[in-house]
């Protein structure tokens, strides 16, 4: 039997090329294969089974399905994602698809090159999206899903940028 959920997930978005502030969101598709280790571990025996092992899962956090905001290797934002968040962030990410090459559908060409980047860590794969703001533009039906998605998670938290050395373009 095939399985569709995730598992769990680990997105990272950078919003331009520089890389000292990130959204990140930590999510469970699915069920968690740590539950079923827990249940596996409370049925052990303490008095026979001697030997545990604790395996660390550094996809799925204490706090699991979060979005936070962070800047300069410190958390400024966390938040508690609900239900209908969760699956529609999941959902698009299921609709991701790789463009091995872009064909651009019109010449347009932005100045500045802003370039923005995905990834996406799970227990199976791990893949990074890069592109840049024209390749956006010029190709916005092949990067549609990527694009719907970096725009969505910004929209999930609300980031107070006063006081933040944030790039700013002319």
């Amino acid at each position: 039997m095939i399985e569709d959920s995730i598992g769990p997930i680990r997105l990272r978005l950078f919003t331009t090329d520089v890389r000292y502030f990130y959204y990140e969101l930590y999510l469970m598709d699915g069920t968690s294969e740590d539950e079923s280790y827990e249940d596996f571990m409370d049925g052990l025996n303490p008095d026979t089974d001697h030997y545990r092992l604790r395996l660390v899962n550094h996809l799925s956090p204490k706090n699991p399905n979060t979005i936070q905001f962070v800047y300069k290797n410190e958390v400024l934002v966390k938040r508690q994602l609900d239900k209908q968040e969760i699956q529609k962030v999941i959902e698009m990410i299921k609709k991701v698809k790789p463009a091995i090459q872009l064909i651009p559908e019109e010449q347009i060409f932005e100045e500045p090159e802003i370039g923005h980047e995905i990834q996406i860590e799970s227990q199976r794969l791990t893949c990074s999206y890069y592109w840049s703001s024209s390749e956006a533009l010029s190709s916005s039906k092949q990067l549609k899903e990527i694009i719907d998605l970096h725009e969505l998670i910004p929209s999930l938290i609300d980031v107070d940028y006063t006081g933040l050395d944030m790039p700013m373009y002319l």
